[in-house]
Parts: C-alpha cells; sequence; structure tokens
C-alpha cells in the first residue's frame, strides 16, 4: 500500500510540515510494509509568488482564504474579491486578485499535476493556516 500525504498552502515556507512529518514517521514506525510520500506544493507556490508576498499571505489567515474562496467557489469570488482588497491594502500587498487567483491555480495545477496519484491507495491533505 502506497499513502501520499499532501501539505497544501499556506504554511510558513521556512519551516517544514510537523504534521506531515509526525504522520509520516509514525505510520512508517507502526505500518513499516507502507510506503508513504509527502509533497509540499506550497513550496512551489511560495517560489512562484515571491517569498516576500507568500509570507504576507500566509500571516493572514483571511487573506489566505479569500485567495482559496475565489479559487474554489467562482459564485463567491466578487465577495472574496472585496475581502482580499481590503487585507491586501492593511498587509502591504500590492498584487491584482485576478492575476494572483491565476498564478496560484497554475502553479497548484502544474505541481499536482505530476503526481502520480494513480500509485497511491490513500491520499491525506494537511492544510496550515
Amino acid at each position: 500500500m502506497k499513502i501520499a500525504l499532501v501539505s497544501m498552502p499556506w504554511p510558513l515556507f521556512n519551516r517544514p510540515s510537523v504534521q506531515l512529518g509526525v504522520l509520516k514517521g509514525y505510520l512508517r514506525f507502526r505500518f513499516p510494509e507502507i510506503e508513504v510520500r509527502a509533497f509540499h506544493p506550497y513550496l512551489a507556490l511560495a517560489r512562484d509568488l515571491g517569498y516576500r508576498d507568500y509570507l504576507r499571505i500566509c500571516d493572514s489567515s483571511w487573506l489566505s482564504e479569500s485567495l482559496g474562496a475565489g479559487l474554489l467557489f467562482p459564485e463567491k469570488r466578487s465577495s472574496a474579491r472585496r475581502l482580499y482588497l481590503r487585507l491586501a491594502r492593511r498587509e502591504g500587498l500590492d498584487r491584482n486578485y485576478e492575476e494572483l487567483l491565476k498564478k496560484i491555480e497554475e502553479t497548484l495545477s502544474r505541481y499536482l499535476d505530476h503526481i502520480p496519484w494513480e500509485e497511491f491507495s490513500l491520499v491525506g491533505f494537511s492544510v496550515c493556516l
């Protein structure tokens, strides 16, 4: 059996995902026959957005939520955009909302498309805000 553990945005890019590391170690110890792989697409996103802007986003839970909501719920995008604009100004983030959504979607899609999902029997996602 193979398990994939995926740490999605928005953990701090300069710290490893403690949740994934602990869970992976536990699974390897408890079930040595299981292969466990960890994936960290948030690191690719931090690189592509720029570390300064990524840090500004991950430092504000509601700012990061406004971006996730805009991607996952297009019908709520205008409300999410208003929240983003208010919070981005406060955080000193000067990025166009739609362009930022596009960059996030492109980066995460590119990263996730390269994971061989068919090899895994189970996939777990970790989100850190």
